[in-house]
C-alpha cells in the first residue's frame, strides 16, 4: 500500500522526511499489547507518518524489536531512526551499540542515528564513532538529542562537528524554552528539530484551555497540540500504540490554526520570558534530569583523576542525571587574572558549572593540597560572582581524589574548604582512592572493581543530593561533618 503524505519538513542535506512520525517510547514492554502496537506502526506508515523514532534505551531494546518485526517487508517506506546510550558513545562503543540496534530493527543500515543524551564520553569520540558507520553505510545521516545551545556550539567546532542533521529535544506548548535559543540558533545553522513528547506524554491533554481551543475548530486535543508543534517549523514524533490514536494523530497535519487560536494557546501557554535550560525527559521518575557536571584530571596524561572522575559521573547518570565532563587539560584554561578580559575557555567553564544541578570534584594531590590547573579553574569560578544565586549556591558538590591516607585527606579538606568558600553543600560521601599506583594501569584505567563500585556511588549520591536540592531548596544531609571524615 503506498502511503499517504503527512506533511514533510527538510533535513539540511535537502532531503525531505515527514513532518509528522512515530515515536516508540514504552512500545514493545506488554505482551498483551503487542500485536495493537505493531497494527499502529503499520497504519501510521499507511497515513504517511513514515519517521519511525526508537531507541536501545526504549525497554532496552525490546521497541527496536517491535519495530524491526512492524516493518518487515516495509523497510524502503520508512526513514528509521535510533539513538545510542551516552554510557555507550565512546568510538568502538558507538559502532557496537548501532550494530545491535541494527540487528534488533532487522535492517542493514539506519537513515538517522542519534546521541540519545550527553554523558560522560566527549563529543568527539561519539563523533568518531558516528563517521566510521557513516563511511561504513550503517548510517546516512547523524545527529543529537538533547543538547542545548552550548552544546550545539561546541559541537560545531569539532572537525565534521557541522554535520549534524538533527537535534531531537523536549518541545510541545507546556515547554517552549528551546524557542529563546536554540530554536532560532538551529534555524540560523541548518540543523531540523526534532520534538519529542510534543503532547507532554498526555498531560497536556487535561488543561481546559486546549480543550476549549479543539472546540472552536472541531477537533480534539491532541491534534491542535501537534498542529502548533508543526507551525513552529518542527517535527514532531508522538507515540501512539493503537490504530485509534494514531488516525487521530494524524488529523493535525491537516489542521489549520488560525490567529486567533494561536493567540488563545499563546495566552493558555507563555513564550519564555527569559533565558530557560533545557528541559528533559527520561526514564527514572519521567521528569526532568537532573545534571550533574564533573571537573577535574590534571595536566599529566594519562590521568587517573580524569579516570576517577569519569567513573564516578558514569554513576550519576546510571542513577538517572544527565552528565558533563570538564577535563581540565582539554579545557586549556589560562592562568587567572582580572585584567586582560575572560577567555572563551573560562566562560564555557563558568557557564557549565552555573548551569549544573550538582557537581563531582577531582583533583590529584600536589603538596598537601589540589592540584595548580584545579585550583586555577576554581580561581576562573570568580565569574559566578554576579549571578542569582552567586558562586554554587544550592548546588550539592561531591569530592574525590586519587591518594590515600594523609595526602587523600588534605586534598579533600582543601576541596571541602573551596566548595563552602563558594557558599555550595559538600557531599558527606567523599572518596579518596586508596593505593591508586595499584589499582590503575600504566594506561590509567581503573583495574579494582571494588573502588568502581564505590566511586559509582559517589555519582549516585551526588544525584540523589541534587534531587532533593530540586524538590525541597535544601538537603537534609548537607550539614557540618566532623573535618577529616573521608572514606576511602
Amino acid at each position: 500500500m503506498s502511503a499517504e503524505s503527512a506533511g514533510t519538513i527538510a533535513l539540511p542535506a535537502g532531503e525531505e522526511i515527514a513532518a509528522l512520525g512515530q515515536g516508540t517510547w514504552y512500545l514493545g514492554e506488554d505482551p498483551a499489547r503487542r500485536e495493537q502496537e505493531i497494527a499502529a506502526l503499520r497504519l501510521g506508515v499507511d497515513l504517511g507518518m513514515t519517521v519511525v523514532d526508537t531507541a536501545e534505551m526504549y525497554g532496552d531494546g525490546a521497541a527496536e524489536e517491535l519495530v524491526g518485526e512492524a516493518l518487515r517487508g516495509r523497510r524502503e517506506e520508512v526513514f528509521l531512526v535510533s539513538k545510542v546510550l551516552p554510557g555507550h558513545a565512546d568510538r568502538k562503543g558507538t559502532v557496537a551499540a548501532c550494530e545491535g540496534s541494527l540487528r534488533r530493527l532487522r535492517t542493514e543500515r539506519l537513515d538517522l542515528y542519534l546521541l540519545h543524551w550527553r554523558g560522560r564520553w566527549p563529543l568527539e569520540e561519539t563523533l568518531a564513532g558516528f563517521t566510521d558507520l557513516m563511511e561504513a553505510e550503517k548510517i546516512r545521516y547523524w545527529g543529537v538529542s538533547n543538547l542545548d545551545v552550548a552544546g550545539m556550539a561546541e559541537l560545531t567546532t569539532l572537525p565534521g562537528g557541522d554535520a549534524a542533521a538533527v537535534d531531537q529535544v523536549l518541545y510541545n506548548l507546556s515547554r517552549r524554552g528551546i524557542e529563546r535559543d536554540l530554536l532560532p540558533w538551529c534555524r540560523e545553522a541548518g540543523v531540523t528539530a526534532m520534538a519529542y513528547s510534543p503532547i507532554e506524554q498526555g498531560r497536556l491533554l487535561k488543561v481546559d484551555a486546549l480543550g476549549a481551543v479543539a472546540r472552536s475548530l472541531g477537533a480534539t486535543p491532541t491534534q491542535v497540540a501537534l498542529a502548533w508543534v508543526l507551525e513552529q517549523g518542527v517535527a514532531a514524533i508522538p507515540r501512539s500504540g493503537s490504530p485509534d490514536h494514531v488516525r487521530e494523530n494524524r488529523g493535525a497535519v491537516d489542521l489549520h490554526l488560525p490567529a486567533e487560536a494561536l493567540d488563545a494557546l499563546d495566552e493558555a501557554f507563555p513564550p519564555p520570558s527569559g533565558p530557560t535550560p533545557l528541559e528533559m525527559l527520561c526514564g527514572v521518575d519521567r521528569m526532568a534530569r537532573p545534571l550533574v557536571v564533573g571537573m577535574g584530571g590534571s595536566l599529566r596524561t594519562p590521568s587517573t583523576s580524569l579516570t576517577a572522575l569519569c567513573v564516578a559521573v558514569e554513576g550519576a547518570a546510571d542513577a538517572g542525571a544527565g552528565t558533563r565532563v570538564i577535563d581540565l587539560r582539554r579545557l586549556a584554561l589560562p592562568f587567572y587574572t582580572s585584567e586582560h578580559g575572560v577567555p572563551a575557555s573560562a566562560r564555557r567553564l563558568a557557564d557549565t558549572v552555573q548551569a549544573a544541578d550538582a557537581l563531582l570534584w577531582s583533583s590529584p594531590t600536589y603538596h598537601g593540597s589540589v592540584s595548580g590547573a584545579f585550583k586555577n579553574a576554581v580561581d576562573w569560578l570568580a565569574l559566578l560572582a554576579d549571578h542569582d544565586p552567586p558562586y554554587l549556591s544550592n548546588k550539592p558538590v561531591g569530592m574525590l581524589t586519587t591518594a590515600g591516607g594523609v595526602q587523600g585527606l588534605q586534598a579533600i579538606n582543601a576541596m571541602e574548604f573551596i566548595v563552602r568558600s563558594l557558599r555550595g553543600w559538600a557531599v558527606p560521601l567523599v572518596f579518596a582512592v586508596p593505593r591508586s599506583s595499584r589499582v590503575f594501569d600504566g594506561d590509567g584505567r581503573l583495574t579494582d572493581q571494588a573502588v568502581a563500585d564505590q566511586l559509582r556511588g559517589l555519582g549516585a549520591e551526588v544525584t540523589r543530593a541534587a534531587l532533593q536540592f530540586r524538590a525541597e531548596g535544601t538537603c537534609d544531609y548537607a550539614q557540618e561533618r566532623p573535618s577529616g571524615a573521608v572514606r576511602g
